[in-house]
């Protein structure tokens, strides 16, 4: 999988990246200090199902949503904040075909994590959700873990940045 775009929302000192497409060769991240380049690098680690917002500490004190949040006005579970889309690559698409078959042919798949730290999947413009604190069902062995295999493909587009 490589990741095509993000788009990190209400992150931090990050109000809306808007989507931020990624070259396939080289993407730099460049900007004056304090202005959310370790924000934004924060928000797509925070795609692992292993780590968790938390309202307090991660939600933009400039987002009208972390008002409405402490009113009670809005649910943590509509909130989207980091959106990732990958694109398959080789037989990485064959593998989904095990899970359903009208994932035979799937190029791209997009993940939205949300403030309450659940996650939903679009592929093919058909969105399914999936709770992050769910204990794993028991799964074939031919079947991915479509969360492990986004993590490791953001696990590796942070490295990168951070050894450049």
């Amino acid at each position: 999988m490589r990741i095509e775009k993000f788009h990190v929302r209400d992150f931090r000192s990050l109000r809306d990246s808007g989507e931020v497409p990624l070259d396939p060769s080289l993407t730099l991240l460049l900007g004056k200090n304090e202005n959310g380049k370790t924000n934004l690098l924060r928000a797509l680690a925070l795609l692992d199902r292993d780590k968790t917002f938390d309202p307090d500490e991660d939600m933009c004190r400039y987002s009208p949503v972390r008002a409405q949040l402490d009113a009670g006005q809005v649910d943590p579970a509509t909130v989207a904040i980091v959106s990732a889309w990958f694109t398959l690559e080789g037989d990485e698409s064959s593998l989904f075909s095990t899970m359903h078959k009208d994932f035979e042919d799937i190029e791209a798949i997009a993940v939205t994590k949300y403030l309450d730290n659940h996650y939903e999947f679009e592929v093919d413009h058909v969105t399914f959700g999936a709770d992050a604190h769910r204990e794993p069902e028991e799964e074939p062995d031919a079947t991915p873990n479509l969360l492990e295999d986004a993590e490791t493909s953001l696990s590796r587009f942070v490295e990168l940045i951070h050894a450049s």
